[in-house]
């Protein structure tokens, strides 16, 4: 196993509750994983599909900084 392989990004199109991310948190709280979620946070408005992404934070450009973060942090 790589040195990097206990690290999640979770990224949802909706709010964190509820969602995937908080059931694995839930699930690998007692675990070596570090994990970031990356969810809605705000109330959305109209736009187009990347705007709206990019506007919640959590667009690629967003998950690849959340990922190499993880990574250069460990």
């Amino acid at each position: 196993m790589e040195s990097n392989s206990e690290k999640l990004v979770v990224s949802e199109d909706h709010y964190p509750e509820g969602g995937i991310g908080e059931m694995l948190g839930k699930e690998l709280e007692e675990s070596d994983i570090e994990m970031r979620t990356l969810a809605v946070d705000k109330i959305p408005h109209s736009g187009g599909k990347q705007e709206l992404l990019e506007n919640c934070g959590i667009d690629r450009k967003e998950i690849k900084k959340q990922a190499l973060n993880l990574v250069e942090n460990s």
